[in-house]
């Protein structure tokens, strides 16, 4: 999936540095099999970390990264496609922005039940301007920063010691409303998580997976699968081709775009169109051709 979102990276945004930030042990792997990944961004940092699962040890560089980048940087998770260029980020005053989570307009809808447990048990206030979700941010570095990252890389500690767990959003959001610093609530578009809706995938610069992958049939599953083994110039074209779609439907043939069409304008059969977009398309002719039957009374 990081050569997948290495890709896209390179090909919306072709001035920008992608750097990996993975443990020492991860990076050796990939330099001894010669993988694919090497090939797309311009530097691999290897981090010596402390024994533990391979959450613990994400987790663990995610929740300091300010100390590997050494820079502005902007952070995503590897299950995410970026399909358009960036642009500016974060306004003049500000040093840390991000997305709501769940791209929820309220604190009930961005909270999640894992997340408010944590919350609890550690006995951290749960209120909060917004709460932001973990899998993309960006951030300057300069001081203030630097020490936002000190007590959310403590926190996530504590916590982590106190449940077992490896949720580090309660940590940053408690660590972003404590510490004083001009943070940004960043547009969903930059940030569109695929898990609840896809209402909004047209407009979006970041699709991010999380949640979604391997629920609802769609094309970057399919991407991730076929990209196993595959040369970069066949994974970019795949990136390509995904990129361009206004959702990350699975089936997406000349057909598929009139559908499409017409499921925005709401003039056709939205359950046929969805099947399909999915590529359920022997569903979708049979769904079709009982819908035209009873419609010209020919069922009996």
């Amino acid at each position: 999936m990081a050569r997948i979102s290495a890709i896209s990276v390179k090909l919306t945004n072709p001035g920008w540095r992608v750097v990996v930030v993975c443990d020492l042990a991860s990076r050796d792997g990939l330099e001894r099999v010669k993988h694919g990944l090497l090939e797309v961004v311009d530097e691999v940092v290897g981090v010596k970390v402390p024994e533990g699962s391979p959450e613990f040890r994400n987790r663990w560089m995610k929740t300091q990264l300010i100390r590997f980048v050494y820079q502005d940087a902007v952070f995503m998770d590897s299950d995410t496609i970026v399909r358009k260029p960036f642009g500016p980020l974060l306004s003049g005053g500000t040093s840390f922005g991000g997305v709501a989570n769940h791209n929820g307009l309220d604190i009930a809808e961005q909270l999640w039940s894992e997340d408010e447990r944590v919350l609890k048990v550690m006995g951290w206030p749960g209120r909060f301007r917004c709460y932001i979700n973990g899998g993309m941010w960006a951030f300057r570095a300069v001081p203030e920063v630097r020490a936002f990252f000190d007590t959310w890389h403590a926190r996530w500690m504590e916590a982590f010691r106190a449940t077992g767990g490896y949720r580090d959003q309660p940590g940053l959001n408690l660590s972003l409303e404590t510490s004083g610093m001009n943070y940004e609530i960043l547009p969903r578009r930059f940030n569109e998580q695929l898990a609840r809706s896809w209402d909004h995938a047209r407009e979006a610069v970041v699709w991010h997976f999380y949640g979604e992958f391997g629920k609802i049939p769609n094309r970057y599953e399919d991407v991730v699968e076929r990209s196993a083994g595959a040369g970069r110039s066949e994974v970019e074209s795949m990136v390509r081709v995904l990129m361009d779609q206004p959702a990350p439907w699975r089936n997406w043939d000349p057909i598929a775009r009139v559908l499409a069409h017409f499921l925005r304008s709401r003039s056709a059969d939205p359950g046929v169109v969805q099947m399909w977009l999915d590529g359920e398309r022997g569903c979708a002719r049979r769904k079709a051709m009982k819908s035209i039957r009873r419609r010209l009374g020919l069922n009996g």
